[in-house]
């Protein structure tokens, strides 16, 4: 069977709803989609999902869900009794998948938090050592113009004195 959605039309000539079929792993491969009958499932949407996992104590009831409790719940779902091997295999893989992805989004997050503080680290920095620049120079100015008015003083008492000028 594949997962068409054969559309039917009446005697009318209005299109009915689609039917919906059971999906083929080979038709799931090619479309990316799955096509679930939910008139024939007991769980329709979160809601009624997290209500069976706290029934079955798969998931804390009330409790927060995170990647790590769902990690969790899908282990002790792959350790059910009559829990086929290639099912259990599945949901184990989902499970170790999940934890990779969670573990390389804590890795970017944490990559991204380091490098956002070291530019703003290294922005206070460079502003920091441009005011001290500016600083340094100011007063290295302010020294400079003191001793050329220390050796104008010197000069001018040299020449009253009749020293003359310095040599060199």
């Amino acid at each position: 069977m594949s997962a068409s959605l054969e559309s039917q039309t009446s005697e009318s000539g209005k299109k009915n709803q689609p039917s919906i079929c059971p999906t083929t792993r080979q038709d799931t491969r090619k479309t990316g989609t799955t096509v679930i009958n939910e008139s024939q499932e007991e769980i329709k949407d979160a809601r009624s999902g997290r209500v069976f996992l706290e029934s079955k104590l798969y998931l804390c009831p009330a409790g927060q869900l995170t990647t790590h409790t769902s990690i969790n719940c899908l282990h002790q779902i792959s350790a059910m009794q009559g829990v086929m091997k290639p099912t259990k295999n599945a949901i184990r893989a989902v499970a170790y998948l999940l934890e990779e992805m969670e573990d390389y989004t804590l890795v970017a997050l944490l990559w991204d938090t380091v490098n956002k503080q070291l530019l703003t680290m290294t922005e206070d920095l460079s502003l920091i050592t441009t005011n001290i620049k500016e600083k340094m120079d100011n007063q290295l100015e302010e020294k400079l113009a003191d001793l050329d008015k220390s050796m104008d003083r010197i000069n001018r008492v040299r020449i009253v004195r009749g020293w003359g000028y310095p040599q060199g």
